[in-house]
């Protein structure tokens, strides 16, 4: 799990430094680091809302 969630992490790090780089560019270094505070906080708050806070592995019946 951790190979998988590593490969994701750096995966999107190669996608998202471009477009940081050219929101900051086109909008200014405030307002792309504003975006990026925005982001943060609305995908942290759908997961805190979400039922993802719940998630809990299956217990084994049979141990």
């Amino acid at each position: 799990m951790n190979t998988t969630i590593r490969s994701i992490n750096w995966g999107l790090i190669a996608l998202a430094a471009p477009f940081g780089g050219w929101l900051a560019l086109q909008f200014g270094d405030r307002t792309a680091l504003a975006i990026a505070g925005a982001t943060m906080l609305g995908t942290g708050t759908v997961l805190l809302l979400s039922r993802f806070r719940g998630a809990a592995m299956p217990t084994d019946a049979s141990a």
